[in-house]
Parts: structure tokens; C-alpha cells; sequence
């Protein structure tokens, strides 16, 4: 476990709609954190491939009013007194295991792996992480996995320390995590990372429909090295990274989190309502246009249901450019 963290001066950037301003930091607090016993309701959108995430600065106001929501999201957060029952043996046990006393729990996911053509045994829901929130950090402390009718915790071996509390505007993180799932018969994951990044703006954050919070920007970057060993198969690894940016503030999931894996973001989720037009074009879209398969990877034969001989299209890259033109189905 190794957390280090400083104030530290932070330069202002400005292309992103930036206005300077006189307001007050924010400072985030316990309190501003996910709490037990919420549901938070989030939209998730498509990135704009020419759109700068990274953009920040002090007396920052982001203007993020023209996503669009293409699904709707619900994150459950559960009081530790909740949590599956062998899952409150590891997380809800003062007397054994001290260092894990968890607060709250909530979904979580292991990395994308079906490009190794792999499924693994987890039932639905059956996935969580455990945090502590009231420490002078907020960490996740270990995670459950169901499988085979049975709740497996999974406590980290090297405590995942996300970031300060109180956190402020020029804190920086760095930290380190490591964990193994070790389900018997089935397979075996191992994982371990860093965690580095900084607060690195604040300021005022608009979404749609007029939402509006004060907030500071939360920048992350998280290199891992992982194994998984199905039961019979050999070893595989794989590395990855990931940059997360987060515009924190009083509303216990971050308001606005943009998630890219080198350097390409793939993730938009915000909290609030989304655009009032956007369900209307979304339900005229899905009766007069279907992609099937979807998903789909390399290789695969695309069709498009609905267009006619003079519909066109084209398919572009993560970046942007244009890899491929057509006209028809």
C-alpha cells in the first residue's frame, strides 16, 4: 500500500468554453461521497472523437450541455450491513479483519476480455466492490465474485487508495493495488496496478437541461497488469490503461466521468436528465435504421436494415477519420 499526495500549482488551459472566474474552490468531503441505501440515476453518451477531454484549468466553467443520452443507468450503493453474507465476513469484521471495515458497497466489473473469446462464470449481479469512505481515504478494499451459487470475497492483497479526503483542488495520487480471485475449478485472475493523477481544475460544470454544480476535476491514470488462468488453459496476460477524468462535487458519483483506454475515450456517463429531444430522435432512429450484429469485431459482415438504395454512410475510427464509405444496406 503506498499513497503520496501534495498541493501543487496547476496551470490554466483554456479551449474548452473556459471563463475565468472568482468563485471558491470546492473541497470534497465524506459526505460528497457515494452513500448507502442511494440509487443514482446516470446517462451514458456517445464521445465526441474531436472533442478534448483533457482540457482544465482553475475557475473553469465546462460546457457539456449538448450530450446526448443514449442509455439510461442506475448505480444501486448498499450500506456494508447489505452486503452479501460471506462478503460481510471480510468487510463487516472489525475484530478480524480491521483493515478492511468497509462502509459501502456497490457493482463492479472486471476489465473487457472477450477478445480472448472468454466468458466468465458471474452471475448477474453478482459483482461488487466494497469501499471505505469515512478513512483520510477513499479506498476500495476488495471485491466480491459470484459464482457457482456461492458469493467469493475477495479482499486486495495491496488496498486500492482512490484518492484523499478531504480532496481539494492540487492534490495529487499515487498509489498502487493488487488483488487475485482465486475461484476453485473454474479459474484464477490476478491484478496489479498503479494509480496516479491530480486534481487538476475546478470550477462550474453544465450538463443538460440546465443542470448546473460547482465542482473540481479529478484526472486518473491507471496502468495494470493482469493474468487470468481458466481452470485447464494456460496463463494469459494482458496490460491496459486507463485515464479517467471526474468533475466531483456534493453529488456522490461523479457528475460528469469521461473514461478513455489509451488515450481514446470510449465512456461518457453524467448524472441528471438528458436533452428533452433526445428520446424522440433515438425512437425514430431505432424503427427506421437496425445494425445487427452489434456488437460486432474484425471480421464481421455488417448489414444495416432500413436504408434504401440511396441512404450512404461511413464508419470511422476512435480518432475521428474516416475509414470506410458505402451507400445502400
Amino acid at each position: 500500500m503506498n499513497l503520496t499526495y501534495s498541493k501543487v500549482a496547476v496551470s490554466l488551459s483554456s479551449f474548452l468554453l473556459i471563463t475565468i472566474c472568482s468563485w471558491a474552490q470546492i473541497t470534497v468531503n465524506s459526505s460528497d461521497l457515494p452513500q448507502g441505501g442511494t440509487i443514482y440515476t446516470l446517462q451514458e453518451s456517445t464521445p465526441d472523437p474531436l472533442q478534448d477531454y483533457s482540457i482544465t484549468g482553475a475557475g473553469v466553467v465546462w460546457d457539456f450541455t449538448d450530450l446526448e443520452s443514449t442509455a439510461e443507468v442506475s448505480i444501486s450503493i448498499g450500506n456494508i450491513d447489505d452486503a452479501p453474507m460471506l462478503s460481510q465476513l471480510v468487510f463487516n469484521e472489525p475484530l478480524f479483519s480491521a483493515d478492511y471495515v468497509s462502509d459501502i458497497y456497490g457493482p463492479g466489473e472486471l476489465p473487457e476480455i472477450s477478445e480472448m473469446e472468454i466468458e466468465l462464470p458471474i452471475e448477474g449481479g453478482g459483482f461488487y466492490n466494497y469501499y471505505q469512505t469515512s478513512g483520510s481515504t477513499y479506498n476500495n478494499t476488495g471485491l466480491s465474485i459470484g459464482a457457482q451459487g456461492i458469493d467469493f470475497p475477495v479482499p486486495f492483497d495491496d488496498i486500492d487508495e482512490i484518492h484523499p479526503i478531504p480532496l481539494n483542488y492540487g492534490d495529487n495520487i499515487n498509489s498502487t493495488y493488487e488483488f487475485t480471485v482465486d475461484i476453485p475449478t473454474i479459474f484464477s485472475y490476478h491484478s496489479s496496478g498503479t494509480r496516479t493523477g491530480s486534481v487538476d481544475g475546478w470550477g462550474t460544470l453544465n450538463l443538460p437541461n440546465g443542470d448546473s454544480h460547482e465542482v473540481i476535476r479529478l484526472a486518473t491514470t491507471i496502468e495494470s497488469s493482469d493474468a487470468i488462468t481458466p481452470e485447464g488453459m494456460e496463463e494469459m496476460s494482458f496490460d491496459y490503461e486507463l485515464t479517467i477524468y471526474q468533475w466531483l462535487g456534493d453529488g456522490g458519483l461523479p457528475y460528469l466521468e469521461v473514461q478513455a483506454a489509451f488515450g481514446v475515450p470510449f465512456r461518457i456517463r453524467y448524472q441528471g436528465t438528458p436533452n428533452s429531444n433526445t428520446e424522440s430522435v433515438e425512437e425514430a432512429l431505432q424503427h427506421r435504421v437496425n445494425v445487427f450484429p452489434n456488437p460486432a469485431k474484425t471480421g464481421s459482415n455488417i448489414t444495416l436494415q432500413g436504408l434504401d438504395t440511396n441512404s450512404t454512410w461511413e464508419v470511422r475510427n476512435a480518432a475521428g477519420q474516416i475509414y470506410q464509405t458505402g451507400q445502400g444496406p
